[in-house]
């Protein structure tokens, strides 16, 4: 036994000598680093660091790069007020680096914090997310990767995280003296001073409406609201904050003159976006009315945010968002696009990447575009997840009234798709009014339902169409008022706990029924009520819906029930709407 200890004694005492590291102490979830602000810290053990398989993918990893090669984890718990932070990794170049702040754990689930991801850029030196809004009396989890698989001793992490640097909007005129003082600034001064030096922008109540001329200008002068680095931008209300771009230009024009290998994130929350206006001629071929994001490498999270009455005369007559983004209880409505697709949103990602859209509502929207236009609600390219969803009374010309999923894959979960229309399209026999999918990935329709939705060719499946029988769509526990029978290309919905040809019960008015965002109620005796998955109604990662889209307990009945609703008797008055 003594020579066992001995000969242990000195392979330790062999080890230190020869200076061989051990793996950073935080290199899980479980044991990670609790910090206050500020927070600095130089690890030069990164490389050592090794990734868990409940360590979550960042949502905005650049495209055609490998998954994280090394994790390090951090948390950190606000006080009685919110906080807003920006995090940066320094240096960054070796280390290529990605940092993300969630909420939940590994058990349950993680959820990003809407723009609280970021990503080396390839023309910067640092990775930086700025003016990061965190609620208060909240514990975050921040994971630190890197997905260059060849870092070494020489390749130390450099991490801070401190209090950003606030912006406060103080007058709602549009002007641009390039000062945001304590007394004078204005919403457009203070992404200027932003831009400068990227921190938080805070817009009290009120109405912001531009005044200043001159269309695609993109250096914040005129026109849009040009945010060239990323940034944080928070209303005091979506009811409360209107910015009205007077049909002058877009609202917001998002990192606009992007060489294609910036990775910047990007928050906006608690405002309404409304007037907006993009033309053919302009820059942005892509469009967006309201709001446009074209950098393709980009991260964007919007929270409370209404898009309305905002106009495109090429795609997405809401916004156009070419990169990664989280759009949770949003308001996207009324908005038109004239070409192509999008009428509400044009929201374009790749396979290796998603979009999101949670809590939601997207109605009245619509493509007007002669020629086939497609996706009245949303058009999206690439890979999209709807979960706890509204998609009501939008329109398209062509195909895809509601939701238009093309060149990716659909995975939508709890969410309710009604009232939505397309128009006879000469060049098709299957429109799907309500969710047309024409992708080559594999799409998924959980909890959810589809009904009320027309096509004017009645050859058309007026709820589900298929680009043809190669698609591959699987489903369980939805209500879907017709299955379009043996149209071309119409959804069989045929898994597990799927009804077709039902009377749905639900009410045909959109309506204010709780929660920050318009739903459409279940009626008394509808057959959605306790019909979701005995398991618990999850999201598109398998998470549990502990609420439904107004924030009200999905666990009311004995099951939760199907679509973005939750019935509670004796809350709403009982009745059947056939």
């Amino acid at each position: 036994m003594q020579k066992s200890f001995r000969y242990l004694s000195a392979l330790v005492l062999l080890v230190v000598a020869t200076g061989v590291r051990a793996a950073p102490a935080n290199d899980n979830w479980a044991s990670r680093t609790p910090i206050t602000l500020p927070f600095t810290s130089s690890e030069p053990n990164m490389y050592l660091a090794t990734v868990e398989g409940t360590d979550p993918d960042p949502p905005c990893r650049p495209v055609n790069r490998d998954p994280a090669q090394y994790t390090l984890w951090y948390s950190y718990t606000t006080g009685t007020s919110t906080e807003y932070i920006t995090l940066t990794i320094a240096n960054n170049k070796p280390v290529s680096g990605i940092v993300s702040v969630y909420t939940g754990n590994p058990t349950d689930g993680f959820r990003i914090v809407s723009g609280g991801c970021s990503a080396q850029s390839d023309t910067d030196a640092i990775t930086r997310i700025a003016g990061l809004r965190l609620a208060p009396n909240t514990s975050y989890s921040i994971e630190v990767a890197s997905y260059f698989s060849g870092l070494t001793s020489n390749d130390p992490l450099a991490f801070s995280v401190a209090s950003s640097q606030q912006y406060v909007v103080t007058k709602t005129a549009d002007t641009n003296d390039g000062t945001c003082g304590v007394a004078d600034c204005s919403l457009r001064e203070a992404i200027g001073a932003s831009n400068a030096n990227p921190g938080v922008v805070l817009i009290p109540a009120g109405t912001y409406k531009l005044t200043i001329v001159g269309a695609e200008e993109y250096l914040n002068a005129t026109g849009s609201l040009d945010a060239l680095h990323g940034m944080g931008i928070y209303g005091a209300g979506m009811q409360q904050t209107i910015i009205d771009a007077n049909q002058l230009d877009r609202a917001f024009a998002l990192d606009p003159v992007a060489s294609g290998t910036n990775h910047t994130s990007f928050a906006i929350g608690d405002l309404t976006i409304t007037n907006g206006s993009s033309s053919f001629s302009n820059g942005h071929n892509q469009g967006g009315g309201g709001l446009a994001l074209d950098s393709g490498t980009d991260y964007l999270g919007m929270e409370r945010v209404a898009l309305t009455a905002n106009h495109a005369t090429r795609t997405g007559g809401g916004a156009v968002i070419n990169s990664p983004a989280t759009l949770r209880d949003c308001v996207v409505s009324n908005n038109i696009s004239d070409y192509f697709g999008g009428g509400g949103l044009y929201i374009a990602s790749d396979t290796t990447r998603h979009a999101e859209i949670c809590g939601s509502t997207i109605s009245g929207n619509s493509i007007t575009d002669q020629f086939g236009g497609a996706g009245g609600g949303v058009y999206a390219h690439g890979t999209l997840y709807v979960s706890n969803s509204t998609i009501s009374g939008n329109d398209a010309i062509g195909y895809g009234g509601g939701i238009y999923s093309q060149s990716g894959s659909l995975h939508m979960a709890s969410s309710t798709v009604v009232l939505n229309s397309a128009q006879t399209n000469p060049n098709r026999q299957d429109a799907g009014a309500g969710v047309y999918m024409s992708g080559s990935g594999s799409n998924s329709i959980i909890d959810s339902i589809i009904a009320y939705n027309t096509a004017a060719d009645l050859v058309d499946p007026p709820d589900c169409g298929l680009l043809d029988n190669t698609i591959i769509l699987t489903s369980s526990y939805n209500l879907v008022g017709s299955s379009g029978g043996s149209s071309p290309g119409a959804c069989a919905f045929s898994g597990t706990g799927d009804v077709t040809s039902a009377t749905p019960g639900v009410s045909k008015t959109l309506a204010d029924n709780g929660g920050p965002t318009q739903t459409h109620a279940l009626l008394g005796g509808s057959p959605a009520i306790d019909a979701g998955d005995p398991t618990g109604c999850k999201d598109n990662s398998g998470v549990l819906l502990t609420t439904d889209q107004r924030g009200f307990n999905r666990l009311e009945g004995v099951r939760c029930d199907v679509g973005a609703f939750e019935w509670h008797d004796g809350i709403f008055q009982s009745g059947f709407e056939p």
